[in-house]
């Protein structure tokens, strides 16, 4: 085939529709690992409020509902959107890995996943990770862990 033919057909190829991206299920959301990463990947979807569930924010605001029944201070936020994308698996300077991380403009959360696990994290150092970053600052940290036995480190 020449050059010339080749390139016509490359730019026939350019202009085909794209493919339309399959629908998010349970399956290719939490697919991977074992308990504790398909919880974190299900759990980051939904509460991605541009995420293909449909949902908006109610996932969040869900969050924000029952976390705050669990203690006495109400979080002072007006708003419990997420500025960016949930992030899974984030390293922290010393290689340690966060489950998951979600920023509104007021606050950042950090939610652990305990499942059928002890909880021996470095939640310390999740802790000071979070308070040296500077995109941070300024910010109200929010510590969770998930756990079906309840319990977690003070401060979290």
């Amino acid at each position: 085939m020449d050059v010339k033919r080749l390139q016509k057909l490359l730019d026939r190829i350019k202009i085909l529709p794209s493919p339309e991206l399959p629908e998010p299920t349970l399956f290719s959301i939490g697919g991977r690992g074992y308990y504790e990463n398909p919880t974190s990947d299900v759990l980051a979807f939904f509460c991605n409020s541009e995420g293909g569930h449909g949902l908006g924010n109610l996932v969040m605001d869900a969050l924000f509902t029952a976390l705050a029944k669990l203690d006495i201070d109400s979080f002072p936020f007006d708003d419990f959107s997420l500025i960016t994308e949930p992030e899974r698996e984030v390293t922290t300077k010393n290689g340690k890995r966060l489950d998951l991380l979600l920023e509104g403009n007021e606050w950042v959360m950090v939610i652990e996943n305990k499942i059928y696990h002890q909880q021996n994290n470095p939640f310390k150092t999740y802790q000071r990770h979070i308070q040296g970053c500077k995109q941070f600052h300024g910010k109200t940290p929010i510590y969770v862990v998930l756990s079906p036995k309840g319990g977690a480190p003070e401060g979290w």
